[in-house]
């Protein structure tokens, strides 16, 4: 419901643009009324279709919108909605026109009519932002903005940021060499091959790349560009992402994404692939409230498998990830079946039940620790959780013949150094050794690295670092990881699995790995703040090297082995690498149970260095189970 203030604003619009459109009639047809019909029945029409035309005005506007606007936020849609109230008066008058013989018009009288009018209905409105404008207090503290795109979502960003006390608008820079050295809402518009001059001479704070249609390519170029630079970096979402194309505001505006961050391509999924396994099937995902498997039940979600299960410990992440999806299926209306299952993949009557009662027909299995230091600590509750939650996965796999068993496994697995990555080696065995000893299901398993933007990786952290004023903490100044984004990984997962025969281990070819100091330079500089160093001592924020954490790699690996070939996708690989029998395997299980429960942390890591012998540890101690 409209305020009193609001709706005494909209009458007087209202009566203004009826006041302007009598005086524009007046203007336009006055000299081609005949005098001596005024007193007659004519001239009786002739009034009333006047002041009919008169009232049509704001009646048409109301319609459609126009005093809905906010003045100060103007922006094409008051042009459009302006150019048809326009029409309508306009062939109403043609109407009246043909009605009335004693009024004979030009044709061309219509066209000055229709322009007298668009200029009643803008003008005023553009005459009121323009005050607004002057009038308004410009902060001290107003953040200066570089807005790269002249274009149609540039220019509806610039003119939504003239209404805030907080941002200014200084300039545009665009690659259309026509509009540079041209002036856009009285604001220059530069080459962004002069952006570093640009920067410097109009003070410019922040960058906003308001080019929603550009490719990832392009904008990872600009991203590049503007990382040695002493700005800000945000940027408007993709076209698709955006709520409103025609009113972009500073709301929609964000923060350079993980993923943009990427020294590399993303990698393409193959479509084919991607809905293989999933399309009408009962699809099980364990730790479904993690990164990883969070987005598995996403993706799941839109490949239409008949029923999506989700398993997590976690009472938080399940709820949060269960209320994520059913907002989905309501807005899509997607006859998906979503079960969420909140409880232990070491319990195995609970799996026994969830994939009876659900006809499971593929597992992808992505619960699991995997923060390197947490587990170096809790040794036991690692491999517990790791090993034998797989093992108990994989086993009820097997029993309730499931079809196929995909498990997400990582790059710390091969050779590692830590207590983590040895579990998650052991885990990929269970699966080689149940594949080599015949079994209804299909085991998988996918390998691959960093996840840009999950829960405990080095994005977030950094991020708050940053948001902090610094440091950023950083383990080494060489220390490189393979990156990969949350999408890209679950989709390899997908495909991997569409892909798989039993006991197939799939790595992804990553490209080169990023060294981390040159990560966290990089979202310094993204963030507006320059890096603090021996040769900038003034700047803002500094890295600090802290050393290595016990169980830290200084580089990762992807293979053990050099036994590789190719597979349908051009960029997955199978490996073929050694692993326990099914016999060595089973004793080390129950073995390992054993040592568990007698809470044996030393006996359960000389079993975890005999079962993964490439295994090699940090001399760093073990403080807890």
């Amino acid at each position: 419901m409209s305020s009193p203030r609001s709706s005494e604003h909209t009458l007087r619009l209202m009566l203004t643009d009826a006041g302007l459109t009598l005086l524009a009639q007046l203007l336009c047809f006055g000299s081609f009324l005949d005098i001596n019909a005024i007193g007659s029945g004519s001239g009786a029409m002739i009034i009333g279709a006047t002041l009919a035309i008169t009232a049509l005005m704001p009646l048409s506007g109301l319609a459609f919108g126009l005093y809905k606007i906010i003045l100060r936020h103007v922006s094409l849609f008051m042009f459009i909605v302006a150019a048809l109230v326009v029409m309508i008066l306009t062939a109403a008058v043609v109407v009246v026109d043909s009605l009335l013989p004693s009024l004979i018009i030009p044709a061309r009288i219509y066209a000055v009519f229709a322009l007298l009018m668009i200029c009643a209905l803008c003008g005023p409105r553009l005459g009121i932002v323009a005050l607004y404008q002057r009038s308004r207090p410009m902060s001290a503290a107003c953040r200066r903005l570089l807005i790269y795109g002249a274009g149609q979502a540039g220019l509806s960003l610039a003119m939504s940021v003239r209404a805030s006390l907080s941002h200014q608008v200084v300039g545009f820079l665009d690659d259309d060499a026509a509009l540079q050295g041209r002036e856009l809402l009285g604001l220059p518009v530069l080459s962004p091959r002069d952006a570093a001059s640009s920067i410097r001479e109009l003070n410019a704070q922040t960058v906003v790349v308001a080019l929603p249609s550009v490719g990832q390519q392009r904008r990872r170029q600009i991203l590049s560009q503007f990382s040695h630079y002493p700005v800000q970096l945000r940027t408007l979402p993709a076209l698709d992402e955006l709520l409103d194309r025609d009113h972009i505001t500073l709301n929609q505006v964000r923060d350079v994404e993980p993923e943009e961050l990427l020294w590399r391509d993303v990698v393409p999924p193959g479509a084919d692939l991607l809905g293989r396994d999933i399309r009408g099937r009962s699809v099980l995902v364990t730790g479904g409230g993690g990164s990883i498997g969070s987005e598995i039940c996403r993706l799941v979600l839109t490949l239409h498998a008949r029923r999506l299960v989700i398993l997590d410990h976690s009472e938080f992440d399940i709820y949060t990830i269960d209320h994520e999806i059913h907002e989905k299926l309501a807005r899509h209306k997607l006859a998906v079946e979503v079960v969420s299952v909140l409880g232990d993949v070491r319990d195995r009557a609970l799996l026994d039940e969830v994939i009876r009662n659900n006809g499971i027909e593929i597992i992808f299995h992505a619960a699991a620790y995997k923060h390197v230091p947490m587990v170096e600590h809790n040794p036991l509750s690692g491999l517990s959780t790791n090993v034998l939650g797989t093992w108990t996965v994989a086993r009820a796999a097997h029993d309730h013949a499931v079809g196929k068993m995909v498990l997400i496994s990582t790059d710390k697995a091969v050779r590692p150094t830590n207590v983590m990555g040895a579990t998650k080696r052991m885990a990929e065995q269970v699966l080689q050794a149940m594949a080599a000893n015949g079994s209804p299901t299909c085991f998988t398993m996918v390998r691959f690295g960093n996840v840009l933007g999950s829960k405990g990786s080095v994005v977030p952290l950094f991020r708050q670092q940053i948001s902090s004023g610094g440091p950023i903490t950083l383990t080494h100044r060489d220390i490189t990881r393979y990156f990969m984004t949350i999408p890209e990984a679950v989709q390899l997962v997908l495909q991997a699995g569409a892909m798989a025969d039993p006991g197939d281990l799939f790595v992804l070819d990553m490209g080169e790995p990023i060294r981390i100091y040159d990560l966290a330079e990089r979202m310094i500089r993204l963030s507006g703040y320059s890096v603090r160093s021996s040769e900038n001592p003034n700047g803002d924020i500094a890295i600090e090297i802290i050393g290595l954490r016990p169980g830290e790699k200084l580089y990762e690996e992807l293979l053990i082995g050099a036994d590789v070939t190719g597979s349908e996708h051009p960029l997955i690989m199978r490996a073929r690498e050694k692993f326990l029998t099914w016999d060595q395997l089973s004793g080390h299980i129950q073995h390992l149970r054993a040592l568990i429960e007698r809470r044996d942390t030393q006996g359960a890591l000389t079993l975890l260095q005999t079962a993964v012998p490439e295994y090699q540890p940090d001399t760093g101690g073990h403080t807890c189970g």
